[in-house]
């Protein structure tokens, strides 16, 4: 059975993990996940890994029945919800907590993405079950390396968010735009239109609602000169390990970010793009200097490629989390 048709967004990305596991994976409380689970097998499987915690009473139910005497749990703790909730701007759910909290205790093995995560959540919750630190990666083979185009593309992927920057990147790309008109930028992002956005025909922005993951998204990057992740900083910020880090690296696109602690540390430690302060002046010297200078931004994206292809592949990801796995057998 074909899980990608079951699954979306960054759970797509993230079974890309267990390509190389012999290991079952669940995506979510959904019939359909659900289903793919179990035909994936779900019930017989050593270990388990959960992409979505299950809130569900029903389903949890299901699955006790179904876990087999000694089944490992792993539970990949992508988002803590109620944090991300709070530094979203968005009303907290106490039930959302209580309910992952729930299920995360069930589980014998946490994964996070970045350590700065890992510390948050035993802040929340001080009994911390055994854990392990597996950051985000890419797929080097589905996101190749491609020269760079002639023109001179930025790229920002993401929602509307507050803490995702959105109007900061705006802001520092009207400063380039009226001072050059051969730099441009495309918006991949579901839910945001021109009209919530102010923008006009001569600000040189493109709206790209219409690509997924599963669709278009490789040929995204191939367009783009550069990829920006302008995430404003607050501590659930600085835990975020963005997946769209490690696609533009693979893609060989040298990332402009902000100084968010997690991601500016892979952009530092990989010499793969540039790091601003979170001001609009600051980004938009960065895209001029990275536009005026191909040069740098080539050996920017082919650091990123050859550090995905090392050090931050899925495939890779796997073999860690076999090891981590094998270590507690």
């Amino acid at each position: 059975m074909d899980l990608s048709r079951l699954v979306w967004g960054s759970h797509i990305r993230m079974a890309e993990l267990t390509g190389a596991l012999q290991i079952a994976t669940f995506h979510g409380s959904y019939p359909e996940r659900l289903l793919a689970a179990m035909l994936n097998g779900l019930w017989r499987a050593r270990n388990v890994l959960f992409f979505e915690y299950v809130s569900s009473p029903q389903e949890n139910r299901l699955l006790e029945r179904l876990r087999r005497t000694g089944q490992r749990r792993i539970l990949d703790v992508h988002d803590i919800p109620h944090l991300q909730q709070r530094f979203m701007g968005v009303k907290v759910s106490t039930r959302a907590n209580h309910d992952f909290d729930s299920f995360a205790r069930k589980c014998e093995l946490l994964v996070f993405p970045s350590h700065t995560l890992a510390g948050m959540y035993a802040d929340e919750f001080p009994l911390l079950p055994r854990f392990a630190v597996l950051p985000n990666a890419a797929n080097p083979t589905r996101f190749a390396s491609t020269p760079l185009p002639a023109q001179k593309v930025f790229l920002y992927i993401g929602g509307y968010a507050k803490s995702r920057g959105v109007n900061l990147l705006l802001d520092a790309f009207r400063m380039v735009r009226k001072r050059r008109r051969d730099i441009w930028l495309n918006i991949v992002s579901l839910g945001i239109s021109r009209t919530l956005l102010g923008l006009r025909k001569q600000d040189g922005i493109t709206l790209m609602p219409n690509i997924t993951y599963d669709r278009g998204s490789p040929e995204v990057f191939r367009q783009s000169y550069a990829c920006i992740i302008p995430h404003l900083r607050n501590p659930y910020m600085d835990a975020a390990m963005p997946i769209k880090l490690f696609e533009s690296m693979a893609s060989a696109r040298p990332v402009i970010s902000t100084n968010c602690y997690e991601m500016a540390k892979i952009v530092t430690s990989e010499r793969c793009g540039v790091v601003v302060e979170e001001n609009a002046r600051d980004l938009a010297d960065a895209i001029e200097t990275l536009a005026n200078d191909r040069k740098a931004a080539e050996r920017m994206g082919a650091r990123g490629r050859i550090a995905v292809e090392a050090r931050h592949s899925w495939k890779i990801r796997a073999k860690s989390l076999m090891t981590v796995l094998k270590s507690d057998s």
